[in-house]
């Protein structure tokens, strides 16, 4: 009924099964993406992201003069993109498949001598171009309370020179306006109503 060369199969592919899983916890996702790569035959490159504390591999490609590849910041996944620099090689074929660097703290790319190359940052002008999109308007009682307060201001600042101005005047022209003398000089300057 049950052959012991099927049983035999069996304990080899549990054991090959178990092999690969720890394989692969050891190495932190390394062998999974490194075999995707490789089947590639080409058209994926494995990214290697060269943080402090560890390094984490993510499948990449490029498109349209940019490097392409799934990321996850604080629990959600995007789209990485990063901007490849023209004449310079930042490539390098490692173990049979091509490799790149980066650097998450700055998304920029690296050399194989690991000296960053600052390019355009549209990772960056994405976060600003939807910060600048979801800012809140202000709300009309806050555009009137303000338009309120700066016509107020400006009623001030007009009766205050107002103020000063005739002052000045009076003193120009010497009349204080409360003698009988500087009453009568007063009536003396032409005005509309006198003309």
């Amino acid at each position: 009924m049950w052959s012991p060369i099927f049983t035999q199969a069996i304990y080899y592919g549990v054991v090959l099964i178990l092999a690969i899983f720890i394989v692969s916890f050891m190495q932190k996702g390394f062998f999974w993406k490194f075999i995707r790569v490789k089947l590639s035959f080409g058209s994926r490159i494995l990214v290697e992201k060269r943080s402090i504390p560890n390094y984490t591999y993510r499948v990449g490609f490029t498109e349209g003069g940019f490097l392409k590849f799934k990321d996850k910041k604080e629990g959600r996944s995007f789209v990485n993109r990063i901007a490849l620099p023209e004449g310079k090689n930042v490539f390098y074929k490692s173990m049979g498949c091509w490799r790149v660097d980066i650097d998450p703290d700055k998304n920029c790319l690296l050399e194989p001598s690991l000296v960053g190359i600052q390019s355009y940052d549209p990772q960056r002008f994405d976060e600003l171009m939807a910060a600048a999109i979801e800012a809140k308007e202000p709300s009309k009682e806050k555009i009137i309370l303000i338009s309120l307060v700066i016509l107020g201001i400006l009623v001030g600042v007009s009766l205050y020179f107002l103020y000063n101005n005739s002052k000045v005047l009076e003193q120009i022209m010497g009349i204080c306006g409360k003698c009988a003398e500087c009453k009568s000089a007063a009536a003396a300057v032409p005005t509309p109503a006198n003309i």
